[in-house]
């Protein structure tokens, strides 16, 4: 494998031998080519991982995850340290969302991995950065990215933020607020969406009609 000098050779090689979950010397091959020089086939290595979750590869993943230089791959491992549980890893990622030097993009990818793991600790570092843009007018986008990522889940959790983005003067921030409430219905929410729905405002037309419609449904 290792000889090769053809990466696409190299990465059918990792995808072939991720199903042989029981056999060590295919075990070694992958984690070994998660080093690889070319990013295609670290980020078979690193699916290879995740679908076997292979436990022993965790500081491999984590390693990745801090320094491979393709973006792509340090996004692929995120998903990675949550299939395999990985308590830094997952620490890592909370960082992310923490540092204000890190891109908008770095900082939803962690979150949609946070999320997908469901610990309450992470979960809520999620919330607690999309309550920071709710009060930063530059970090309207991010807002609605993560409004966006609690909207695909049902998570009763979620109500608080909900309500806030609700409350927002942003209309845009408004509907996003909407579309988490469709998801999850909040007891708490509602009284909120009927106010959305009653409004009188000219610039929530829209949201009017939205919370209507979600108010219907229920």
């Amino acid at each position: 494998l290792f000889e090769s000098n053809d990466p696409n050779f190299r990465t059918s090689v990792v995808k072939a031998l991720s199903n042989y979950s029981n056999d060590e010397e295919a075990i070694g091959i992958i984690i070994e080519s998660i080093r690889d020089s070319h990013y295609k086939v670290r980020l078979e290595s690193i699916s290879a991982i995740k679908k076997m979750e292979l436990k022993e590869a965790e500081d491999y993943v984590v390693y990745r995850a801090k320094n491979d230089p393709e973006s792509s791959v340090k996004y692929a491992c995120y998903d990675t340290i949550v299939a395999l549980d990985s308590k830094e890893g997952l620490d890592y990622l909370v960082s992310i969302l923490k540092d204000k030097k890190q891109g908008d993009t770095a900082k939803t990818k962690a979150a949609e991995a946070l999320l997908k793991h469901g610990g309450s600790s992470y979960v809520n570092a999620v919330i607690d950065l999309a309550k920071e843009t709710l009060s930063d007018t530059k970090k309207k986008q991010l807002r609605y990215t993560l409004g966006k990522l609690f909207a695909k889940q049902e998570n009763s959790a979620y109500a608080d933020i909900c309500l806030e983005y609700l409350k927002s003067d942003d209309v845009s921030t408004v509907g996003t607020g909407l579309d988490i409430y469709a998801k999850n219905h909040f007891p708490s929410v509602t009284p909120e969406v009927q106010k959305i729905a009653n409004t009188e405002s000219k610039t929530q037309n829209a949201n009017k009609t939205k919370a209507r419609k979600i108010l219907d449904r229920e």
